[in-house]
């Protein structure tokens, strides 16, 4: 027989006072108390049976099969000893269920076998017959569908477009008033006189002499010459505009707002003229927010007119956007004001801007 113990840790360590005071610490596992005492000891000793009883440990034999009680196991020496009319003798059994040996009529669920190995004796039962195997249980039912995953980022945006063609060229500008009337020529000489008739003979009185012809009349003088045009509005000979029929403003740095109406980051004004002017802008923008709309123009203010506009609502805070082109001005003889802005549509967000430029060609 074995007595094999494995500590539970409820106790650390588990001591056996009535064997001699040996402990043994947590965590023992499957130790054979018989490598070390006898069978008659560890049926004696109360200490054994007390850390069963408490759950210091478990205990099985050589099979497996747990022991509750150690005086109940009982080992081959001890059954053959035993005359065939001694009743009522117990032996442990598998699971720890005990089973009367009676030797004068032995059922089959009392036929025990004895293990030369161990020299213990166990029981064993007859089974019967394997039944038949049980029918196949129905399929479960399908589980539920799975949420919907989350949608996907936003694509990045698409590039601009390309710019839209030219427009006509404005109509041609009013005539300078004439200049004024020349002077007018000084009179032709006048005729020389014809000569006298001769008179008649005395007399009776001749017939009068015929009048003399009328002198031819003096040549035309000449005509007066024309008045010079008159001339165009002033421009300053000195500027670029003068030198070039150039201009240009520019704002380089930073600049934010978190107002929804319209705020004015360049200004250039055109001097009056009259002919067609092309203009020429760029600037950088972004939004404070993710998916927060904000928007840029290049604004005509004098004739309240939008010359190109960029509106983004990205999910990025970080990148900017490009805003750049051209755009035509027909001047009609009056200065004109043209200015960069931007906005946020969104309230409650920010939208900078940066890099801003303004530059202006004269065509006409």
């Amino acid at each position: 027989m074995s007595f094999i113990i494995t500590t539970t840790g409820v106790q650390n360590p588990v001591v056996f006072n009535d064997l001699g005071g040996v402990s043994y610490a947590h965590p023992t596992t499957s130790y054979n108390l018989e490598d070390v005492y006898t069978e008659a000891e560890i049926k004696a000793s109360e200490d054994i049976q007390t850390a069963i009883d408490s759950g210091y440990i478990t205990v099985v034999d050589q099979y497996g099969n747990p022991i509750t009680e150690t005086r109940e196991a009982i080992s081959h020496s001890e059954l053959a000893s035993l005359d065939e009319d001694d009743h009522d003798i117990y032996a442990m059994t598998i699971g720890g269920t005990r089973v009367v040996i009676d030797s004068n009529a032995p059922s089959q669920d009392q036929i025990i076998v004895y293990d030369s190995t161990s020299n213990t004796w166990y029981n064993t039962v007859n089974s019967g017959p394997a039944g038949s195997s049980g029918t196949s249980g129905t399929s479960g039912t399908s589980g539920v569908n799975g949420n919907d995953g989350t949608s996907g980022t936003s694509g990045t945006s698409g590039s601009t477009g390309t710019s839209g063609e030219s427009g006509t060229s404005g109509s041609s500008g009013s005539s300078g008033t004439s200049g004024d009337s020349g002077s007018s020529g000084s009179s032709g000489t006048s005729g020389s006189s014809g000569s006298s008739g001769s008179s008649g003979s005395s007399g009776s009185s001749g017939s009068s002499g015929t009048s003399g012809s009328s002198g031819t009349s003096g040549i035309d003088g000449t005509s007066g010459s024309s008045g010079s045009s008159g001339t165009s509005a002033a421009v300053d000979p000195g500027s670029l505009w003068g030198m070039l029929g150039q201009d240009y403003e520019e704002s380089l740095g930073s600049s934010t707002t978190t107002s929804t109406t319209w705020q004015t980051k360049v200004t250039l004004t055109l001097p009056a003229y009259t002919g067609l002017v092309k203009i020429i802008f760029s600037m950088s923008y972004n939004s404070g927010s993710k998916n927060k709309t904000v928007a840029v123009r290049c604004y005509n203010t004098t004739d309240t007119v939008t010359l190109a506009a960029g509106q983004q609502s990205a999910n990025s805070n970080v990148n900017y956007f490009s805003f750049a082109g051209f755009a035509f001005v027909t001047m009609t003889g009056t200065a004109k004001t043209i200015e960069l802005q931007y906005v946020t549509i969104t309230a409650g967000n920010s939208c900078t801007v940066q890099d801003a430029r303004l530059e202006t060609w004269r065509i006409s």
